[in-house]
């Protein structure tokens, strides 16, 4: 459990990241406005798996949208067709990866770390507010001005 200082500043991260990322407005369907406010409500009360997954889901929303495809094209080839920057295609990939991991979970990948970081504070805080970020980058990348 977080304590309140501790969402407070989250919180704070968050709104950091809009100033600095935000250039002029961004145009985003209900659909994704739903699933970044539950990205945030997740990262900072300390979901940071729910964080993650839901991050991925925004992500994969807003590319439907932006770049008008069918629900059949996976988020892969959506990440592939985006036409942002390189890094930022492979932290994507890199994202849908680590919610892939969750989402499909195999049995023969170890659970080791879990005996010692029950909530994933540890282990996945780190990566979700990475995926909090990564949300605003993509959403930010075409500003409405």
């Amino acid at each position: 459990m977080l304590s309140p200082s501790e969402v407070e500043a989250r919180w704070s991260f968050i709104v950091h990241l809009d100033d600095e990322l935000l250039k002029g407005g961004a145009i985003t369907s209900a659909k994704t406005d739903l699933l970044v406010q539950n990205v945030d409500i997740a990262y900072c009360n300390g979901a940071p798996l729910a964080a993650i997954i839901l991050a991925a889901s925004a992500i994969e929303v807003h590319l439907r949208f932006e770049l008008q495809i069918d629900e059949s094209t996976s988020l892969a080839s959506l990440i592939d067709r985006s036409g942002l920057g390189s890094s930022i295609i492979e932290d994507l990939h890199d994202l849908r990866r680590e919610r892939n991991r969750w989402v499909h979970p195999r049995e023969e990948e170890g659970d080791d770390w879990i005996y010692n970081d029950v909530a994933g504070l540890e282990t996945l805080d780190p990566l979700a507010r990475s995926a909090v970020r990564l949300v605003r980058v993509v959403l930010y990348d075409n500003p409405w001005v």
